[in-house]
């Protein structure tokens, strides 16, 4: 006799209910072409355009920083500089207004409360966020995105620590575990440092993460699992175009951004994983280190509602 047996049923209606946005955040420097990943900038996805400098260290004097229970840090510990040490992952919580972030050579979470005029940013120190020394570069998190579920979750370089953070009430910070690589992954890890390091992260509708790594392979997550599905590799790109910032368009492409380049951004589709380039004026390329959209992949594709069931 066959039972089914219900899982989970987890409701999409909030990400369903509203068409994708056209604002993305990229994480750059004052200076096109400089390495320092401290300035927060606000872009249009459909143009590439920079609409605004969200946070500049040197332009941006009335920035309070502020710990998980509201109280406001002293400004002389130089830890409270927001984006002190560069980041490298960032993720857009558009129903909080929040722009979650941490610094490479930091253990905590950070957000940017974007929801009024006074920007402010809150400290999230827990230890279930901290992956070990970051003189260590395997440990440094250079993913991050906001999932279908709600939460956030934020990945290190070498794919051994997949942490989730919810969104909703109190921080709940978990340490999720290491990457599994697939069994048809024909010898391609989530964790060999020469394909699979850097990059950024996006999900989509069904609770999937996609890792887009520097090199441009991409890699199918299931978080139940936490199994690494390698599904294959940009073409179109310059050889010289290191994939550092990802963010899903209003359209569901994939725009991608490097770190060392501000010839271009480029497209792909899911389906195709082909580049194209935008064809943008070079003076609106910022180079970036990452990139962060509230838009998930293939949106349109699902209902309102998505149900596990397992037939025993």
């Amino acid at each position: 006799m066959k039972k089914v047996f219900l899982l989970g049923i987890i409701s999409f209606s909030l990400l369903n209910s509203s068409a994708q946005s056209k604002k993305a955040y990229a994480i750059t420097s004052d200076v096109k072409g400089s390495y320092n990943w401290v300035t927060v900038k606000e872009i249009d996805l459909s143009t590439g355009e920079v609409i605004k400098t969200v946070f500049d260290p040197n332009a941006t004097s009335d920035v309070t920083v502020k710990g998980p229970d509201g109280q406001t840090l002293a400004r002389y510990d130089w830890t409270a500089a927001p984006t002190y040490s560069g980041v490298a992952a960032a993720a857009f919580d558009e129903k909080n207004q929040r722009l979650y972030f941490t610094n490479m050579r930091g253990n905590e979470l950070r957000y940017f409360d974007l929801s009024n005029n006074q920007l402010s940013v809150v400290e999230l120190p827990d230890a279930e966020f901290n992956t070990g020394a970051k003189a260590v570069e395997a440990n440094v998190i250079t993913r991050m995105v906001i999932a279908a579920d709600g939460n956030g979750y934020a990945l290190t370089n070498d794919g051994n620590n997949l942490i989730r953070f919810s969104t909703e009430g109190k921080t709940v910070i978990t340490k999720v575990g290491a990457l599994l690589d697939h069994s048809k992954n024909a010898g391609i890890s989530i964790h060999n440092q020469c394909t699979s390091w850097g990059g950024d992260m996006i999900a989509d509708s069904y609770g999937n993460l996609y890792v887009f790594t520097m090199r441009g392979h991409v890699f199918k997550i299931n978080i139940a699992s936490r199994v690494a599905d390698h599904i294959g590799t940009i073409s179109g790109l310059p050889a010289n175009f290191t994939v550092n910032g990802t963010a899903v368009d209003e359209n569901g492409d994939v725009l991608l951004s490097s770190a060392t380049l501000t010839d271009n951004y480029y497209r792909i589709n899911l389906g195709t994983l082909k580049a194209l380039p935008m064809d943008k004026k070079v003076e609106e390329v910022w180079n970036a280190s990452d990139l962060a959209s509230s838009n998930i992949a293939y949106r349109n594709s699902l209902g309102q509602t998505a149900t596990t069931t397992v037939v025993k």
